[in-house]
């Protein structure tokens, strides 16, 4: 990982997360691994978001669209999303839905693929990005997903500096114009902020 040249911190998370030698390329999740989620621990959880999406599309089945989506977002390997399709299987609803994933790394894709086939005789479709879904001209999509917060990049703020990483270390400059305003209306003096913050 390049370290050496000034880079700013979402930077630096950026590659370290999703770059080709990155955290997400390899990881462990579940009980044995780095870290779990209720996902991990039993299918409870998905079946819990199943029966609520069941209910609310129940009251007008009558008046579904016919392209329906329930798209995860960052899914790892596929569990809440084929844990979603496994109760729903059992409604008649089923047929209208389609299973998607938003998934930038296509070693995810395949497996989130292989994990839901498991179950299911229908396909999973996995996105590379959200332009990507919003092409495929769906009616109406419910979105879901488990710990997807902590696995954006974002910028380091400690009043009025940013965080940089040089040569391995952690320092703090003077932060841009725009993070100094996004943190003064975001009303934050220490804390992290979306490195896009132009587009907010």
């Amino acid at each position: 990982m390049k370290t050496s040249n000034l880079q700013s911190f979402s930077e630096f998370m950026q590659e370290w997360l999703y770059g080709e030698k990155g955290y997400y390329q390899n990881h462990r999740v579940g009980k044995e691994g780095d870290f779990y989620t209720s996902v991990s621990v039993s299918f409870f959880f998905g079946y819990c978001i199943a029966n609520f999406i069941k209910n609310f599309l129940s009251q007008s089945l009558k008046l579904l669209p016919n392209k329906i989506a329930i798209v995860e977002i960052g899914a790892d390997r596929g569990y809440l999303i084929s844990d979603i399709a496994n109760f729903l299987a059992h409604f008649t609803l089923f047929e209208k839905l389609h299973f998607c994933t938003i998934e930038p790394l296509k070693n995810l894709q395949n497996t989130q693929k292989s994990t839901f086939a498991k179950s299911q005789n229908t396909p999973l479709i996995t996105f590379n990005s959200l332009q990507e879904l919003k092409e495929y001209g769906y009616d109406f999509i419910f979105f879901v997903s488990n710990e997807l917060f902590d696995s954006f990049a974002c910028e380091l703020f400690f009043k009025g500096e940013m965080a940089y990483i040089q040569n391995n270390s952690l320092i703090f400059k003077p932060a841009p114009e725009v993070i100094l305003q996004t943190a003064q209306t975001m009303n934050i003096e220490i804390g992290e902020i979306p490195p896009n913050c132009l587009n907010l």
